[in-house]
Formats: structure tokens, C-alpha cells, sequence
């Protein structure tokens, strides 16, 4: 059994969206190069002015996802519900699955279990686990957390029972 104890609270929630926006870099970067190619294959065979349009686009492409995005998240209202600014988390695995408890020591307790065919996906990047229950809903478990068990055991259960669910990421 591995047991991690954390906090949700607003780090953990900007250190979310800088590690969703790791993830689209990178494809992000080579439709900009495409886009940028196929300036330059204009330039020349075809326009100089398509072409110089072209290049514009591709360059402007990964600064205009980035400005869109952060407009967005002025208006996203995903974490906005939280009634709570602070809630401890304690995440136990298991063979079985991993039960999740969250509690504020006042209002709010809840405990969700899942098994690990219910798992969407578990990244490994940094110091941090990043748990997908599914597309939309995502736990940060902190490696410093653990407090029963050890880190490597614990990825070869993640390894054995998610085979590609799991995945290393090198950012």
C-alpha cells in the first residue's frame, strides 16, 4: 500500500495549467514550423506575398494560442466552485485501485474509489504525479508526499497494473 498526503489549494491549481500547457507545446511548435514551411514553399514556387503571409502566421500562431488561452482562464470557471480554499487530500493505492479523501476539518469530506481500469491516465513529469480520473478531472500528487511506501515500487505498480496508461514525460 502507498499513501500520499497533500493539499489542494491555488498552487497546485496554477502548477496544472503550466503542466497542460507543457503538454500542447510541443505539438503546438511544429504546426507552427508547417505553417512556416509552407511560407517558404510559396516564396519559392508560387507568391512572395502568400508566402510572406504564410510565415507571418506561423509565427504569430504560438504566441496567439498562448494570449487566447490566458483570456480564457480569466473567464474559466472551472476552479471557481471550489468553496474551499485549502483542502488536505490523502491518496491511497492499493492492488485494487486508489481511494481519494478529501477533507477541509470542517464542512467538506468526500472519498471517491477507483479502480485501476478506471483510471484514464497517470503522468509521471517533475516531482509530481498527475492523475487523470478522466479527460476532465485531474489530481497533482506531490513525490515528497508519500508517506507509506516507496517511490519505486510504487511506479512498478503503476507500471504493472496501467501498462500504457502510464506514461513518463520528460518535461
Amino acid at each position: 500500500m502507498f499513501t500520499f498526503i497533500t493539499k489542494l489549494d491555488n498552487s497546485k491549481i496554477g502548477k496544472l495549467k503550466i503542466f497542460q500547457l507543457k503538454r500542447i507545446f510541443v505539438p503546438m511548435i511544429f504546426i507552427s514550423l508547417a505553417i512556416i514551411a509552407c511560407g517558404i514553399i510559396n516564396i519559392i514556387q508560387q507568391s512572395v506575398i502568400i508566402g510572406v503571409i504564410w510565415i507571418i502566421v506561423g509565427l504569430l500562431y504560438i504566441p496567439s494560442v498562448f494570449i487566447f488561452t490566458s483570456i480564457s482562464n480569466k473567464n474559466d470557471k472551472t476552479y471557481k466552485h471550489l468553496k474551499y480554499p485549502s483542502l488536505d487530500e490523502e491518496y491511497i493505492f492499493d492492488n485494487s485501485g486508489v481511494n481519494i479523501l478529501q477533507t477541509d476539518h470542517k464542512n467538506f469530506n468526500s472519498k471517491s474509489s477507483f479502480k485501476y481500469n478506471e483510471i484514464y491516465k497517470i503522468y509521471k513529469s517533475g516531482n509530481s504525479y498527475y492523475l487523470y480520473i478522466n479527460k476532465d478531472r485531474v489530481h497533482i500528487i506531490d513525490f515528497s508526499t508519500i508517506t507509506s511506501g516507496n517511490l519505486e515500487d510504487f511506479e512498478n505498480l503503476l507500471k504493472n497494473k496501467l501498462g500504457k496508461k502510464y506514461t513518463k514525460l520528460l518535461f
